[in-house]
């Protein structure tokens, strides 16, 4: 009997000493509503961070990317314009560089077609 009135004795002061760490008038509920809202805000943030990251990719990139293998000279051309620059190599296929400058950065996308005349390949590199 003892045993368990001293067991209750000290779980009683545990929770009153952890009522006195939370602020004050502030209830179990409220904690948690809290502590749930804090937990929303951060999951928040993780789910938006790769939305971020694809904001920051610019139109050209995610064009060539998403058309690997798929697009045309002519589609490209349609698309974007001419190249800046085009050179046919001995193996029949086809390089063009578009350059692309924002603010004061210069990015030249290197543009690889094959025989057929499809986009095979593309780099971005640095004017």
């Amino acid at each position: 009997m003892n045993l368990r009135k001293v067991d209750a004795q000290t779980i009683a002061q545990q929770q009153r000493k952890q009522l006195r760490s939370w602020p004050r008038g502030m209830s179990t509920r409220k904690m948690k509503e809290d502590m749930a809202v804090q937990r929303l805000i951060r999951l928040a943030a993780v789910a938006l961070l790769p939305l971020a990251l694809v904001a920051c990719e610019n139109q050209q990139e995610r064009y060539f990317r998403r058309n690997v293998n798929r697009v045309s000279q002519d589609a490209m051309a349609k698309q974007f314009g001419p190249p800046q620059r085009a050179q046919e190599l001995t193996t029949g296929e086809t390089v063009w560089a578009y350059e692309s400058r924002e603010r004061s950065e210069c990015t030249a996308y290197i543009l690889r077609f094959d025989q057929t005349k499809v986009l095979r390949d593309w780099k971005e590199r640095k004017c």
